[in-house]
């Protein structure tokens, strides 16, 4: 066997939510005896397979047409090429059953570049599905691992990242306490005389400012907060978020009328947490 090669890796775990009780039931493909049958089958499964295909249309999106930061206009000559230099790193993307891997090698003076694509579409993913009814969940997280094969990644960095997913339990993006520690590093002890660790650090300030702590204590991508908007949403901000909020207002009165307390309460916490941002995105800021 030829020596596998070992790095640091950060990875996001992404999970559509509800595909076990979409697949309920579901067994040999039917016999399509009458016209239409196919048909009826294809629109039954619409929620289901429909809904993976979407998700990876959707990163794949975010991959090739990632909006360019605003930072760059602000550096100089030297700074911009450290810059430029650092967006050969980006992130890559595998598929997993019902649902997508994030990932990026830690090796390298300029992470970060891959880490920002990681937290975006992570959470601008997060958002998205809950406005289009498909709601999704995830964990980010930074361990070891090793690329078998191109696009293939295998590793404690898969484990830790699958269980944080587990622990987020609702529609949020999960981030672990190594991810923010290595944030907390390349903002505190970059080497001022280098120009790749100061453009590694100010990708860090920008994705710990998309850091909030939510109400269990775990620290979560804020897709709701100014910077994310600033740096992915933009504009189509307010637009997502009412659809997003109604959504999850939705979920709540249903599971509440359904007496399905462990649902109900992960709504409400959601909807708190898009109450506590609503005035920003209605325009009141």
């Amino acid at each position: 066997m030829s020596r596998i090669d070992l790095q640091n890796y950060c990875m996001a775990f992404v999970d559509i939510l509800g595909q076990r009780d979409a697949m309920r039931g579901e067994g040999l493909l039917p016999a399509f005896e009458k016209d239409g049958d196919e048909e009826k089958f294809r629109a039954r499964i619409k929620n289901s397979v429909g809904q993976i295909v979407r998700l990876q249309e959707a990163a794949k999106h975010y991959l090739v047409d990632r909006p360019e930061l605003s930072i760059r206009d602000q550096l100089t000559e030297e700074q911009r090429e450290a810059y430029d230099e650092s967006k050969r790193l980006r992130m890559k993307q595998q598929r997993w059953s019902d649902g997508l891997v994030l990932y990026t090698s830690m090796a390298g003076k300029t992470p970060m570049n891959a880490i920002f694509d990681i937290f975006g579409t992570a959470g601008g993913l997060c958002f998205m599905g809950l406005g289009q009814k498909e709601p999704l969940r995830g964990g980010i997280d930074i361990s070891w691992g090793a690329e078998l094969h191109e696009g293939e990644i295998y590793g404690a960095v898969v484990a830790n990242s699958y269980e944080l997913e587990t622990i987020a339990q609702y529609p949020r993006i999960v981030v672990g306490n190594r991810v923010i520690q290595y944030l907390d590093s390349a903002i505190d002890h970059a080497n001022e005389d280098e120009q790749a660790e100061q453009i590694n650090k100010a990708l860090a300030q920008i994705c710990r400012a998309m850091v909030c702590m939510d109400t269990d204590g775990q620290h979560i991508i804020n897709y709701l907060g100014e910077t994310f908007t600033e740096c992915f949403t933009k504009d189509n901000s307010a637009a997502m978020f009412s659809e997003a909020y109604g959504y999850a207002s939705e979920q709540y009165e249903l599971h509440r009328d359904a007496r399905n307390a462990k649902l109900a309460i992960r709504y409400n916490w959601l909807l708190a947490y898009f109450e506590a941002h609503k005035a920003f995105h209605s325009g009141s800021k």
